[in-house]
């Protein structure tokens, strides 16, 4: 009895070893899906999809992912459709993250037919990416020195807002996941 106490212990243990190892590796190799929602055949993105590739380009952070972008036809006939919806989509991604990003595929590809109102951006966050810069420090390969040199160069370059007789100028915000046109007053400030 003594003996099938320990050889079941040892077993559970041996069990449990080997279900976190793999549980640990299942970690680094996980893609991820983003699911882009299209009416019928609407080949431009919606402003809330728009939205939601910003939010996802936000959560990058600095790290790089190989995206992949499907797009799913039921016939030939929507084929072309399709591929001009993938191009977009496409472009939106790179606008988006360009930086972080690496698009290892993107078209259409064969589906059923419930699947065509749907594109999905396929993801793997890439860890061995990072490599040493010049100064000695890890991370991305000048990357993100670029990125603030651009955001510092366009805040010095950006115009004023056009604004209207009443000193009121149009913008747009999400109020409540719905996009909104509202005026807002603007001081200006002459250097």
């Amino acid at each position: 009895m003594n003996n099938f106490v320990n050889a079941n212990m040892h077993t559970k243990i041996i069990l449990g070893v080997f279900t976190i190892f793999f549980s640990f590796l299942s970690g680094f190799s996980q893609k991820d899906t983003l699911h882009i929602y299209y009416s019928g055949m609407q080949t431009s993105v919606a402003d809330s999809n728009d939205a939601k590739l910003t939010k996802w380009a936000s959560k990058l952070h600095g790290k790089h992912a190989n995206v992949e972008i499907y797009t799913y036809y039921e016939n030939s006939t929507a084929k072309k459709f399709m591929a001009e919806r993938a191009e977009n989509l496409q472009m939106i991604v790179i606008r988006k993250a360009r930086d972080y990003s690496t698009i290892k595929f993107c078209g259409p590809v064969k589906g059923k037919k419930s699947q065509r109102t749907v594109a999905d951006v396929v993801f793997l966050i890439d860890n061995t990416n990072q490599s040493q810069t010049p100064n000695g420090k890890a991370g991305l390969s000048s990357s993100k020195t670029n990125t603030n040199n651009k955001s510092e160069e366009s805040e010095s370059v950006a115009r004023p807002p056009v604004l209207d007789k009443d000193g009121y100028y149009m913008d747009s915000v999400y109020v409540n996941g719905k996009l909104k046109v509202t005026k807002r007053k603007v001081k200006i400030k002459y250097n």
